[in-house]
């Protein structure tokens, strides 16, 4: 009887240590982040709105990029709403530059670009034809730690040859690869992360009202 309990608890030990790594296994494959460097612009996301421009505005001080990229996010109904209240609610690019500014980045050194930006496909999508026109030596897209594999795998899809891109999260993003699974908003954050590989991936980015993100073969950048 002894001997079948210790078997017993062998086992169900075995299997917590195997699902620790499975669990961990499992938020590593969302996290891609490339080695810090110098970039000609920053590009922030919805994704970690406030922490992307607190992070670019500390870029810009150390000289470490020159411009900083807020995209033009998409104005919710409930935004127009609360400001015909006379509520002063700023939009998400409204905010981001407003952080910017007041964490001393000059206002010529923001450019705002695109419209209608509903999430990471979209902000790909439109961040490509921004370099496509500008032609920036090299771009670094600041997201949330949990997005940075598939937003790196879309970036180097969708950036014209040419331009060199890194992504990284900006300092503090609290998602850990070792335990996300004992906070509950990372939990979430992991499994919608994984449904928005599956939009992604297979199909096309239905949710991205329009917006198709070009993308080539893997090789194709420069």
């Amino acid at each position: 009887m002894r001997r079948l309990v210790l078997v017993l608890a062998v086992v169900v030990a075995g299997g917590w240590l195997a699902r620790q790594r499975l669990l961990t296994w499992m938020g590593s494959l969302l996290v891609a982040e490339d080695p810090p460097a110098p970039a000609d612009v920053v590009v922030l996301s919805e994704a970690s709105l406030v922490p992307g421009a607190l992070e670019a505005a500390r870029l810009y001080a150390r000289g470490s990029v020159h411009a900083v990229l807020v995209p033009g996010w998409i104005e919710r109904r409930f935004e127009r709403e609360v400001r015909a209240l006379g509520i002063a609610y700023p939009t998400p690019s409204e905010l981001a530059r407003e952080v910017l500014v007041r964490s001393g980045v000059p206002a010529d050194a923001i450019v705002t670009f695109g419209t209608g930006i509903d999430g990471t496909n979209t902000e790909i999508a439109m961040l490509g034809r921004y370099v496509a026109a500008r032609h920036p030596a090299s771009v670094l897209y600041l997201t949330a730690r949990s997005h940075t594999a598939r937003a790196r795998w879309l970036v180097r899809r969708t950036v014209p040859p040419g331009t060199r891109v890194a992504v990284r999260s900006p300092e503090g993003d609290p998602f850990r690869v070792a335990s996300w699974w004992h906070d509950r908003g990372q939990t979430r954050e992991v499994a919608a992360e994984y449904a928005r590989w599956f939009n992604s991936l297979v199909l096309g980015d239905w949710w991205g009202g329009g917006h198709a993100v070009v993308l080539r073969p893997a090789g194709a950048h420069a």
